[in-house]
């Protein structure tokens, strides 16, 4: 294979804005945020498998998840903050010094992933906290912190995700953080993929379907479309289990978007018909009836 090498230019340090070329590639980098225009079949010609396989090329700025602190140390919730800075994953952080306070700011709670609860505080304490923000916003997960042991069993009474003694937080937050992201990707069913668009998350259930299209797989979801150089079975894999089938080569449908099945053809709520090949047609009217059973 022919070597390609990078003509770099207007480079300049201190400046929010560089640009390089490569081929009849131009990126331009604006502060956290990078922008790509190419000749697609070019850069392919090179040798690339498509965009997605180029970290440079699929990065896109993403929502942070809302994460909130509350202790009334201030250098304990210092402390914290930046063990989560430090995870290797942005953050929108908010710090709160009452449990009172955190209540009080409940619009922002809804929002959050994940709250860090002191058990010890002047006022309301952390259990009491707790108790009203499950009450009210059920699936933040809740992460009690404290200095003594004998706390914890209290954590079950609130349903916390996790209790956590600050002397160890050094040793523990890792795996509790890669614990409850694994579990809220299972709760939202989140999937990212890295599209010609950009690296993009996207809820599972917000796919409707994906259509093989020339040379691309096409996602599409009620507001928008996402085209993706990736093969098919490898995005029927990457969404086993989560509702998807697949009725012949070129589609896979999200099982929720499926009015009825009859006769050889699927018809989606959206309006869509698709036939189905009479090869497969046992075989998704059985995993149609399956799904439909276990809603």
């Amino acid at each position: 294979m022919a070597h390609h090498h990078m003509r770099r230019s207007a480079i300049s340090i201190g400046r929010p804005e560089i640009t390089w070329n490569v081929g009849n590639l131009e990126v331009i980098c604006r502060h956290a945020f990078i922008v790509v225009w190419c000749n697609l079949w070019e850069f392919r010609a090179m040798g690339f498998d498509g965009i997605s396989q180029n970290p440079i090329l699929c990065m896109k700025e993403v929502d942070a998840m809302k994460i909130a602190i509350c202790d009334d140390r201030e250098d304990d919730r210092g402390a914290l903050k930046a063990l989560l800075e430090a995870y290797g994953q942005d953050f929108e952080i908010r710090e709160y010094g009452s449990g009172k306070s955190l209540c009080g700011d409940m619009d922002y709670i809804r929002e959050c992933g994940i709250v860090f609860l002191d058990i010890n505080m002047d006022g309301m304490d952390g259990l009491d906290a707790a108790r009203q923000i499950k009450a009210e916003c059920p699936k933040v997960h809740i992460v009690l912190v404290t200095a003594y042991v004998n706390y914890a069993l209290d954590g079950y009474k609130v349903k916390a995700s996790r209790f956590l003694l600050k002397d160890d937080l050094e040793q523990t937050l890792q795996e509790c953080m890669d614990d409850i992201l694994w579990e809220i990707r299972q709760e939202e069913r989140v999937v990212e993929f890295g599209f010609v668009e950009g690296n993009i998350r996207l809820k599972a259930d917000d796919i409707i379907y994906i259509e093989t299209s020339k040379h691309k797989n096409v996602f599409y979801t009620k507001e928008q479309t996402f085209s993706i150089y990736k093969k098919m079975d490898e995005l029927e894999e990457d969404l086993k289990g989560m509702g998807f089938v697949r009725i012949h080569q070129s589609f896979l449908i999200n099982m929720k978007y499926i009015e009825r099945i009859s006769s050889y053809v699927m018809s989606l709520t959206t309006g869509k018909e698709i036939s189905v090949p009479k090869s497969r047609y046992p075989e998704v009217k059985r995993q149609y009836t399956l799904f439909k059973g276990a809603e």
